[in-house]
């Protein structure tokens, strides 16, 4: 299952105080995207990974 990673990984993840890698995201309406780097530093940011099905 590790190997497939359907359990997680054999590495370790990301460490506290790593810097966030850049990304861009559609707005939830679909009217515009958003990237983390145009709010870095600008206004807190939380992201929220999940499932909600």
């Amino acid at each position: 299952m590790f190997l497939r990673g359907d359990m997680g990984w054999l590495t370790s993840g990301p460490q506290v105080g790593d810097v966030a890698p850049d990304f861009t995201l559609p707005k939830h309406d679909g009217t515009a995207h958003v990237t983390l780097s145009d709010s870095f530093g600008k206004r807190p940011v939380v992201l929220v990974f999940g499932s909600f099905t």
